[in-house]
Formats: structure tokens, sequence, C-alpha cells
């Protein structure tokens, strides 16, 4: 590789950071950026090197041509350096040896139109070149060229060798002392002479070692298409013919090491099974899905190619004949395609480092080289017809069953003027299934997988006509459906009327949701998938349509971004930013694209409940109080336990301004992040301000708990100082009590109310929370915590009783005096070891106590023992006696409901 010191210098930056961006989306690019520390000396180096590595051909190229092009650097010099050893050679001679040097990095040596094997340059009969073969020798040169013979001084004028990653390829070409070749000949006319390429090393470190082994599979590699490229134009002339395909390295030796090299042996009948089995793909629907989405790249990057949208994929069955067929009109497969990747399990031709370079732009479905394998589920027998635009030939390809063998044979492509959908290039693959295999409901399934297909896909079931499957927007995908609902073009019930949103991300998705309005108060929610589940049995019902779909193609079913019942939305990724998904495209890939996508989706949700809930917008003069009551319920809709990442999910609606407050008088709207900022809060709980609170949220106009104790000149209501949490019980969750102690505390009887100063802490103790948070989908009972307030805290000592419970609608109050303070401790806090109750038994207790405390609270007149009876009931093997003695200490309580007027 040619550079310079000064060019590295002048380099252009935002070149740079374009290429730096392009490698993070490459196969490998970002296992080689996440290998190099931010703060390493060399890290600029090392990627401009990299960079100069993958322009290396087209540099040379333009340096011969003299054709500067600042995308590829400053080639200036190089073209100076270089322009001496040209002179005489002009034309056609400088345009091939430009071609020559630019294709030890192209993929295309198949073309043999574009790398000819007799380019003529004279009258003379020597006057002529074997492009192709001098393509071939060049590669093949290049990637054998290892060893103390590589001229350093150009490989490494610019990254110093002292950095680790320079060093490890540095100390691999030192180790290597010769490379030379040998010929085996046969004196069996039959068999043909074995060409090897024998290396010969010596090293002393493991690391060095294994870089060479991994060189020489990709030299191996390499070598085995030049000899599949140079069989191909020996097939068409009588021209040169390359045959090194092997490498031994037997004589590199690893001093300090057990001189045998060992590997993982495969057994590959068994992971062949184990791929196509139900270990990894345990639905055979997706035999078909993965069929038509492999179509679809094709006919897809035929169209990124030729800037057209001519691309058709169409799927058949036969069910008499149990022929499967799914024929496209894209690209087709060369001979390298073909043995590199269809037939290589685990290689992907979009996946590879050629295609990511010539195709930077180009976001395929497929990537991981198995999805041919599915096929194997259902059939036995598969058969492909392929053809490439550039090839004078067809391939028919049979094959029979995943470890059996393969025959390819030529097709002349005249007599498939229009066998692959009008056009004479693309590919064809018939599955024969097998007949214990489940029945395919073609159209069914198709619009199931393929919501979104970027083309036009076609089915067609026996003697029926043609369907086209797909929509072109989420949109138009749920406006269907919701027609389908309510089986009439207006979508409306006795009480709602539905709509979908349009939603897009730009360059991340495409999106829709359904929206009811109340045709009376006018409020409106996303609609809930399970709110529209009939019909689930078909694959047309409005909920099952919902999911997430990358790039056109259903990945999860279901709410997108949710793991149970959310949103009814559709959400498709677009573009080479979505994220991947696992190997059997039943999921996302877990990560940082993965959390950019759900949080961009979360991030829609909450921009309509925002847009649709905030009344008081740019200085309106509607209530504050409503606003953030609306915003409260449309973001409580979005239940945390059911999403997909529930703390992406939370913190999004963190951020948002749903928290009424009061400071100063005056009234606001707050963050969760923004309120939580404060050391000291206030919390009043009264009959009178819950009837203030509910007068201000009907008032049409922003009015504050001040403005109501002024206006009834209530001198003896005055509010406390500081930060007021209007509406306590519907922001202080779990979350919030599990942070808070009590400061203050001042409880009076006439008039009734409870004034609270909460002072945040980082953990609430166990003497301080008796009662934590907890579940029990069982039983509808308060989920209320059971805080025991400190002594510290108390103010007026005379109007609250210490056999007296304070009760909120978001918590349980208890005197530190109170005679029950230790019979809670021991049911709720204490060690197992404390306690002669099993497991059951005390989860038992500890409900009925609760639900004694808080929702009987009604119900003062009932009998413990017919409470004890009630609550046995509801817990199997646990006796009334044991209850009944763990609320007998409770029954003489005194519960005040300190914003309401009754009292007990």
């Amino acid at each position: 590789m040619l550079t310079t010191t000064d060019e590295f210098i002048k380099r252009n930056v935002d070149e740079m950071n374009r290429f730096t961006a392009r490698l993070q989306g490459e196969p490998g690019g970002k296992e080689f950026l996440a290998s190099i520390p931010n703060d390493f000396r060399y890290r600029d180096e090392l990627i401009y090197e990299e960079f100069i590595r993958h322009n290396h051909p087209r540099r040379i190229a333009a340096a011969i041509l003299d054709s500067p092009d600042h995308s590829i650097g400053d080639i200036s010099r190089i073209a100076n350096v270089l322009r001496p050893l040209f002179t005489g050679l002009k034309g056609k001679a400088l345009s091939d040896l430009a071609l020559i040097c630019e294709s030890h990095h192209s993929s295309d040596l198949h073309d043999l139109a574009k790398y000819p094997v007799r380019s003529v340059h004279g009258q003379a009969e020597q006057a002529q070149i074997n492009v192709h073969a001098l393509s071939i020798l060049l590669r093949s040169a290049d990637i054998l060229q290892i060893g103390t013979g590589r001229t350093p001084s150009v490989s490494f004028s610019l990254v110093n060798p002292s950095n680790p990653i320079s060093y490890l390829h540095w100390t691999k070409e030192m180790g290597v002392n010769r490379v030379t070749g040998e010929i085996n000949r046969s004196t069996d006319p039959t068999i043909p002479n074995q060409y090897r390429v024998l290396l010969f090393g010596f090293f002393d470190e493991a690391e060095p070692f294994f870089a060479l082994m991994n060189h020489v599979r990709y030299a191996t590699a390499e070598l085995r298409r030049c000899a599949n490229w140079s069989a191909l134009a020996a097939s068409t002339s009588n021209s040169f013919r390359f045959r090194w395909s092997e490498i031994d390295t037997t004589d590199v030796e690893a001093h300090g090491f057990e001189r045998d090299q060992f590997s993982f042996q495969i057994d590959r009948e068994k992971i062949l099974n184990l791929l196509i089995g139900h270990t990894l793909y345990n639905d055979t629907r997706v035999v078909l899905r993965e069929l038509v989405q492999n179509s679809i790249d094709a006919v897809r990057l035929q169209d990124h190619q030729h800037h057209t949208a001519n691309g058709h994929v169409h799927a058949s069955i036969d069910s008499e004949n149990r022929k499967l067929t799914v024929t496209d009109n894209g690209t087709g497969m060369t001979a390298d395609t073909i043995t590199r990747h269809l037939l290589t399990v685990g290689s992907s031709f979009y996946s590879s480092e050629e295609f990511g370079r010539s195709y930077p732009d180009f976001a395929p479905i497929s990537r991981f080289g198995i999805g041919i394998l599915t096929s194997f589920m259902v059939a036995d027998e598969i058969e492909i017809l392929t053809s490439h635009p550039s090839d004078d030939v067809a391939r028919r390809i049979s094959i029979n069953g995943p470890s059996g063998t393969y025959l390819i044979k030529l097709v002349d492509k005249k007599t498939l003027a229009t066998t692959f959908n009008g056009a004479n290039h693309g590919t064809s693959i018939t599955l024969t299934i097998r007949a214990n295999s489940r029945q395919i409901r073609l159209v069914p399934e198709l619009k199931y997988w393929f919501g979104f297909p970027g083309c036009r896909l076609t089915a067609s079931e026996q003697s029926q006509g043609e369907t086209s499957i797909g929509h072109s927007h989420p949109f138009d995908m749920l406006q269907e459906g919701l027609k389908r609902y309510f089986d009439q073009d207006s979508a409306s019930s006795k009480y709602f009327t539905y709509e979908v949103i349009k939603g897009d991300e730009p360059g991340l998705f495409q999106a829709a949701y359904i929206v009811r309005t109340s045709k009376y108060s006018g409020r409106q929610f996303i609609v809930r998938a399970s709110e529209m589940s009939r019909r689930t049995s078909e694959l047309s019902d409005v909920a099952t349509r919902a999911g997430i779909f990358l790039q056109g193609v259903r990945v999860e079913s279901g709410s997108a971004g949710f793991r149970g019942d959310g949103p009814l939305a559709i959400v498709n990724g677009i573009g080479r930013g979505v994220p991947r998904t696992n190997v059997a495209r039943s999921g996302i890939e877990q990560g940082d694209a993965q959390r950019r996508f759900f949080s961009a989706i979360y991030g829609l949700y909450i921009k309509f409940a925002r847009e649709r809930t905030r009344e008081s917008q740019g200085g309106t003069i509607a209530s504050i109080t409503r606003d953030g009551r609306n915003a409260f319920y449309a973001y409580r809709q979005f239940d945390m336990s059911q999403a997909a990442d529930p703390e992406l999910l939370q913190a999004a609606l963190d951020g948002e301004k749903a928290i009424v407050i009061e400071e100063g008088g005056k009234r606001r709207l707050a963050s969760r992040e923004e309120f939580i900022t404060n050391e000291l809060f206030v919390t009043v709980d009264s009959p009178f301000f819950r009837n203030a609170e509910a007068l201000i949220e009907k008032l049409p106009h922003s009015k504050s708990l001040n403005d109501i104790i002024k206006a009834l000149e209530l001198a003896d209501a005055p509010l406390p100082e500081g930060v007021l949490l209007c509406a306590p019980s519907l922001h202080l969750d779990s979350r919030e009590m599990e942070t808070l102690t009590i400061e203050n505390l001042g409880f009076s009887r006439s008039p009734q109310q409870l004034v609270v100063t909460w002072r945040r802490i980082a953990e609430a103790s166990d003497e301080e929370m008796l009662l934590r948070y907890f579940t029990n989908r069982q039983q509808a009972i308060a989920n209320y915590p059971v805080i025991l307030a400190p002594k510290s805290a108390i103010t007026k000592s005379d109007a609250w009783h210490p056999d007296t419970l304070l009760i909120t609608d978001y918590c349980v109050i208890v005197h530190p005096d109170s005679v029950i303070a230790d019979n809670l401790k021991t049911y709720f806090v204490a060690p197992d070891s404390e306690t002669t109750l099993t497991k059951a038994e005390r989860q038992a207790v500890t409900l009925s106590i609760v639900e004694m405390l808080t929702q009987d609270r009604y119900h003062s007149g009932r009998s413990v023992d017919d409470l004890a009876r009630e609550y046995a009931q509801r817990h199997s093997g646990v006796s009334a006696d044991v209850i009944r003695s763990a609320l007998l200490p409770f029954q003489n309580l005194t519960r005040v409901l300190v914003s309401e007027d009754e009292r007990e």
C-alpha cells in the first residue's frame, strides 16, 4: 500500500468521518473500530491505514491513469512516483494495467467481458495480453506475499509497528521465512496433478501464529475463487489455467507448543440437522418467508443497481404435485455466488465484505447464510434455476437433502427469455414438498410475513387468480384492517370513533397506530391490541396485523415495543440504521441499535399522548391541573410491566411534564426528572383540599389552591411553605415511596387535615417502611405501603392518638407508639427464623391485614371471625384460625380516612 505522511496530515476529515461511519455498518468494521481504544495514540493512523487498504486498488488505478479522486485521498505524490515507470504506455495499455491493478479487491472476475482473456494491443500475434489471467495472478500474488520479503518501508511507512494492532500483523509477516510452490505430478492420467503452496515459518508467540492461520484460511478461500474463475475462463477459450488452491502449513513451527496443530471437528450432518430442526426454527412457516425474502433482496438489488422499479417476486403452489415455487427477476447468481454462499452454510453474499464496499447504501434483509436450509424442513428435493445478467449461461442446481449431493447444469439463456417474471435474469426455486408436511396457506402466510415488500409481490394457488401481497405503508395496512373489523368504511361504534394515525421516524421506520375518540368527552387514546382481537384465528384480523417489520418482513407480532398487551401499532424499520434480528428472525438482536429503535417507538406513542392531552400550550388559559391529570392517565396506558424495554420506556416517561406542583402560590407542570431534584416537598390530605382540587380541575382557567384560599378568605387554612405536590395519589408510586422518609408530620382533627413533609433518601429502611409494594394478581386488594412514622417527625402528637391509623390514597401511616407496631414488624419485616408461620401462612396473613386495614375500612361492623373466614377461603391451605389470630390485635384500631369526611 502506498501513502505518505504528508497525505495523512492533510487528510479530508469529513471524508474520514464518513468512512468511519461506513465501517460501523460493515461486517467486521464495527469490531475493528472497537479493537482500538478511543484514547489510543495511533487510533487516527490505524483508521487511515484501513481507509488506504479499502481504497488501495482504486488509488493505484487512479495514479496510473493520472486521474485524481479526492474521495480516496491525495494520490498526487504516488502518481509522480509511478509516472516514470510507465513511460511509453498509453491509451488501452494504461487502461488494461489500471484495470488489472484495481481487480485484486474486486469480486467480479467471473465477468469475462470486463476482464477479457485476449486484449489486443497491436498487429503482431504477441501484441495481446490475457487481462483475466493477469488479474488472477496479481490477486494470488498479493494474498501470498507473506514474509520478510514484503517491503516494510512501504507497508508501514505511515503506521508505527510499535502499536499493538500493527505489531501483530508485523510479527505475522516476519515469522514466515519462505513461500513456495509444489506440484505433485500424477502418473495416472485420470488423476489430476496436485498444486500446493508451501509455507515455512517460525513463531515463539501464539498471537502472531493465530494471525497467520487466519490469513491462511482467508488466502485458501481466495485461491479457490481464483481457480474457479480460471476454470470458467478455460471453459470458454483455450486460455491460462490457475490450479493453485491449497496451502500447506506443515512447516510453520510454533516453538514451545505441541507440534501437532489442533482444531475443532464438526459433525456436518448433525449441525445441518440442528440448523433445520426445531431448535432454531420452530415454525415451518419460515420456509416461505426465507425463500421470498431472498428473492426480495435480489430484485431490490437489481433495481438499486439500475435505478429502476421493475422488481417482481411471484410465489405459486401446486398442491396436487406438491410443488412450491418462488420466482424473481432479480440479480440471479454467478457460479462464484453459488459456490461461496448458496451452498456454503453460514456464508451470506449480503454480509460479505466486498458487498458492503460495493453497496454501502443498500440494506438487505438476509445476512446469516442459512435461510436455504429451512427448505429441508418441508422438502428433500430442491431445484434452482438461476441466471445472472452478465453471464452467458444460466445454471440449474439440483439438491438432494441438506447433507446429500448437488448437481449443476449449464442452461442456454436463449431458452429462458421470459422465465423470470418476464426477464431473462433472476432465480426460480422449486421445492418438492414432503407428503407428511403441513399444508402451506400461501396467500394468508405471505400477507402475514410480508407487509411491505418494497417491490411487486404476487401469489397464486392452483386455479385461482394472481393475488397482490403487501402495502406501501403501515397506515394502509391498518386502514384495511380497520375496515374489515367494522365491515364498513366508517370505523365507528356506539361510543367511539376510530382512526389510523401515521407516525414516521425519517431514516429509521414508518409507523401507524389506531386511535379511538370518545363521542361524548372527546378524549383520545391509542387503542390497545386486546381491544380489537376479534376473529384472531384469521391472519387478516386487525389485531394480528400489529407488530414490528424490518425492511418489510415481519419480525415480531403483537404490540410494537411491548411483550404483552400494548398499543395496536405497526412499525416497519427501513434503512441501514435499523437493528438486526436474531438468527431465527424471531426477535430483534439486543444492543445499541435495538435501544435506539425502541426509544423512537416509545417516543412516537408519548408524542401522541402529549399532543392530544395537553390543552395549555403556548400560554393559553386552559387548566394546568386538568392537563396534568389528562397527561397522567394518557401515559398510564403504557403498561411498564408489558414493555419490551421497561427502563427505556420509564426513562422516556420521566421526561414528560405530567406532575402538577404548586410553589409560591403558582401552579405549573413538572416532569419526574425535574420533580426528584427537590430534596423536600409537601403533601396535604383533607376533605377540603380534595374538593378544592376537583373544583380547580374543572375551572376554565388555571387556578391554584392559594387562589381558592384567598377567594374564600380562609385565614385558618394556610398552605405550607415549599413545593406542594398536588394529587399525590397519582404520583407517589412504588419508585417514589421507597426513596422517601417522613421529615415532618402534622395531623389535626378539626379541620381534618394531614400535612406531611417528605425528604428524599437513597432507600427507605425496613424500620420505616414496614410493608413495601407488592403484587397479587389473584386478589384485587389495594397495593399500599405501610409506613411507620419516625418519632422526631410528629409535631402534633396530641391530635394523633397512637392507636389511630392514618389512611391516605397512597399509603397507611402507623404511629411509632402504636401497640400494633411490633405486630406489623413481626408479620411484615421480621426474618423467617423469628416467626412460626409457614411462608404461605405469612403471605396470607400479610394480605389479610392490609385488606382489613384498607379495603374493608367501611365494614367496621363486621367481626374478625367473619373477616378471617372470608380471607381464608382465598388462601388454600391456610386456616381461618391462623388469620384470625393475626387480625385480633387490629380489631380495636381507629382508622382515619384523612381525605374523607367520614371517620372510623
